[in-house]
């Protein structure tokens, strides 16, 4: 690898750090809660926008050394790079689609499937599986764990 700039990867990461640092400034907006709670309402923008930070300034690093990992253009690379941009794209407008009329597990394993189809999974089924598992989880931990009131869709009303 070497000691190439990679300006165009410079570039990318310098935007992922500013827009960690522009996530951080907007979090100063978020009032402090008044209550007993020891994570409020900033601590998850606040954990994104210090990832952010950190993740760009390490690609920054990389990228200016010229050790960014190289992506092979070999023959057929631009159409095996369209297979998991569609089934992520697939995943969010059948998310968006089904979220009120079938509700958020359903939806959410749609987007965690496609996802997981779009990073390599093979096995449909237990790729399923986990999705639903996932989203149940989820579900359950947003509702009740943080009062949030998330469509539950027709077979998960009464819970």
């Amino acid at each position: 690898m070497g000691n190439r700039f990679l300006r165009g990867e410079v570039l990318i990461a310098a935007g992922i750090v500013a827009l960690g640092v522009a996530m951080a400034v907007a979090t100063l907006a978020i009032p402090a809660s008044g209550g007993y709670e020891r994570i409020g309402p900033a601590a998850y923008p606040w954990a994104i926008a210090l990832s952010l930070v950190i993740i760009g300034a390490i690609l920054v690093r990389e990228a200016a050394r010229g050790t960014a990992p190289a992506i092979s253009a070999g023959p057929g690379s631009d159409r095996t790079a369209l297979r998991p941009f569609g089934f992520v794209s697939l995943g969010l407008i059948l998310h968006l689609l089904l979220i009120e009329r079938a509700g958020f597990v359903i939806a959410s394993a749609t987007l965690f499937f496609c996802t997981a189809r779009a990073l390599g999974a093979r096995h449909w089924i237990v790729t399923a599986a986990i999705a639903v598992a996932l989203s149940i989880a989820v579900y359950f931990a947003f509702s009740s764990g943080l009062n949030l009131d998330l469509p539950a869709g027709p077979w998960l009303g009464g819970w």
